[in-house]
């Protein structure tokens, strides 16, 4: 394993078109109720199969505590990539409507940015672009069934 940038694995004229996404669970820290609207963490996959074997590529966020802020109704925690620290998202979640804004930067600019109505659409299309160039993440082979 091996963590570098994604667009490393492009060198090699592999793509990774199939992009997956999964957050488990809501941020839940002792005393801290505010933070229990943001997730306990953002993962991004994406898989390739070249035939022979499976590479798995994955970008994991992980919450800054203490760049928690409140801004009126707004609820402000950023996140960080585990493999390259200058990669971060952005979350906002607003008390009064319950809607989430979010962004995602890599090396200081923004790549993306997404709005949602409640949680789970949030999330959804927050990961649907998947992995960009660029952006810190860890390869895998996974193991074949045999």
């Amino acid at each position: 394993m091996k963590s570098t940038e994604f667009e490393d694995i492009n060198k090699n004229g592999t793509k990774l078109p199939q992009r997956y996404a999964f957050i488990p669970r809501n941020l839940e820290i002792e005393n801290r109720p505010e933070l229990s609207n943001f997730s306990y963490n953002i993962l991004f996959i994406s898989y390739e199969t070249d035939g022979k074997q499976t590479l798995a590529a994955e970008a994991i966020y992980v919450p800054v505590i203490e760049t928690f802020r409140a801004e009126g109704q707004a609820l402000i925690l950023d996140y960080v990539n585990q493999y390259k620290p200058e990669n971060r998202i952005l979350i906002i979640f607003h008390q009064d409507t319950g809607q989430y804004e979010g962004e995602k930067f890599l090396d200081g600019k923004s790549v993306s940015t997404t709005i949602g109505s409640d949680w789970k659409n949030f999330f959804i299309n927050l990961t649907a672009p998947g992995l960009s160039d660029g952006e810190g993440c860890k390869f895998s082979v996974v193991p074949r069934k045999e």
